[in-house]
């Protein structure tokens, strides 16, 4: 008895493994399309550009440049999507970061109403 409850405990746990796996190898997945998409949109704006403009490399950089800029914005927006370690990671610094944030504000506002008008010290 004691044996068949472990092998479901076993099984549960490997099932959510399994799921755990599939998540990650489908975010992995759609972060390699997006980058292959991007990089593909990278070289064909290059190409266009040099063969039917006849602009060189170095003049159309910041304009070839965009795909790859937005492969950068949106990793992060499928990370945050389809990544629910990194959610949680995030949730858990955010918050620390925003307090420090509104206390270096608040201190730093005080310090300044002090230098202006002695009574707010």
């Amino acid at each position: 008895m004691v044996s068949g409850s472990g092998s479901r405990r076993g099984d549960s746990s490997s099932r959510e493994s399994d799921k755990e796996l599939t998540a990650i190898t489908k975010m992995l997945l759609t972060v390699i399309a997006v980058f292959l998409i991007c990089s593909i949109t990278n070289i064909c704006i290059i190409i266009y550009f040099v063969s039917y403009m006849g602009q060189e490399p170095l003049e159309i950089e910041s304009v070839s440049a965009v795909p790859l800029i937005v492969n950068s914005s949106v990793n992060f927006i499928i990370y945050t999507m389809m990544g629910k370690k990194f959610r949680n990671e995030l949730r858990k610094m955010l918050p620390t970061c925003c307090k420090r944030n509104k206390q270096r504000v608040h201190q730093s506002s005080i310090r300044t109403l002090s230098n202006i008008c002695p009574y707010f010290d």
